[in-house]
């Protein structure tokens, strides 16, 4: 039994680094892995590159299957999956020499490794993420949170996952979803955790192809999919016993702005009515974000109508702004 299922879905990223993404896979300081590799349906030579590298490497399992989506694509890898431990790749990133052998050496009596991430930009922009250093047990409200904060756990990458706790508990991503389904399969993950270990050492590039990636693009229902999102992370916080008062200030700060950015579009798109905003104002949390305003810096009309859920205000404020910049 190897001691790490890499795991790489791939669809049509013959021209977007798949041959250094599986050599940087193959390069790796530590040997004792298996990688699979799934073609999801790709229509340019993505299979005909992963077929070469199987040729060529023992260690690699290639799925061909019907295009279904990434998230199938990696039930399918996390299906047959026998290491020990998983770890994710997405087929445009790249990752460091010692990349697992990092990870692997700091996972002993572990349920999670986290390490740090660099994304890159196609225009030279890249930002890094680093996670809190050391081994934490789950019940820790303040290194918990860190995490969270960090953003390093909304996604399947710069991470090993026990595969027995994925097994064992059945998590896969939601298939169907095609937005934030890398974060709830991670909140999902979370619920089983004990403990987890982190390294602020960044061993993973992740490489973000341009602005056209479902993540990026606004769509009519983003509203109600972050808020999902949202009250599943909020739940995941109850049931690890480590919502702080620090923590539900920034998780209910963070859902004022969710709220905020949608009207906000809304006003710019002409698409303001009682019918789009009170489905928004309705939620119960709202009721709650008044404990936590004072610290919301923002236009305070816009901030006592969202509090007090008045679609009116919102609209008659939008329409008088409009009025008087022309």
């Amino acid at each position: 039994m190897p001691k790490v299922s890499i795991i790489i879905p791939v669809y049509n990223s013959a021209s977007k680094g798949l041959n250094d993404c599986i050599d940087s896979v193959l390069a790796q300081s530590f040997s004792d892995f298996e990688l699979i590799i799934i073609n999801d349906g790709s229509t340019d030579d993505s299979l005909t590159i992963c077929r070469q590298f199987t040729s060529i490497d023992n260690r690699i399992k290639l799925i061909d299957k019907k295009n279904g989506g990434v998230s199938t694509a990696r039930n399918a890898g996390i299906s047959i999956a026998c290491g020990e431990f998983i770890t994710f790749i997405d087929s445009d990133d790249i990752i460091e020499k010692q990349y697992i052998e990092k990870l692997v050496k700091i996972s002993n009596h572990t349920d999670l490794v986290v390490c740090g991430m660099i994304q890159y930009w196609n225009n030279g922009k890249q930002k890094k993420y680093q996670a809190p250093e050391g081994c934490f047990n789950m019940s820790d409200a303040v290194v918990f949170h860190q995490l969270i904060h960090s953003r390093l756990v909304f996604g399947p990458c710069n991470k090993l996952f026990k595969t027995e706790i994925i097994h064992h508990h059945r998590i896969q991503f939601p298939e169907g979803l095609d937005y934030g389904e890398d974060r709830l399969f991670c909140f999902e993950y979370l619920r089983y955790c004990k403990n987890f270990t982190g390294t602020n050492t960044t061993h993973y590039d992740y490489l973000i192809q341009d602005g056209n990636s479902l993540s990026t693009i606004y769509r009519p229902d983003i509203f109600y999919l972050e808020y999902d999102q949202w009250k599943r992370l909020y739940k995941v916080y109850e049931q690890l016993n480590v919502l702080s008062r620090r923590a539900k200030k920034d998780l209910y700060t963070e859902l004022f702005w969710m709220i905020n950015d949608e009207i906000a579009h809304l006003a710019q798109t002409h698409q303001l009515s009682r019918g789009k905003l009170e489905p928004i104002l309705d939620k119960p949390e709202i009721f709650n974000l008044k404990r936590y305003s004072p610290d919301i810096n923002t236009n305070r009309f816009i901030k006592s109508a969202i509090l007090n859920r008045s679609a009116i205000r919102i609209i008659l404020y939008y329409k008088l702004l409009s009025i008087c910049q022309r």
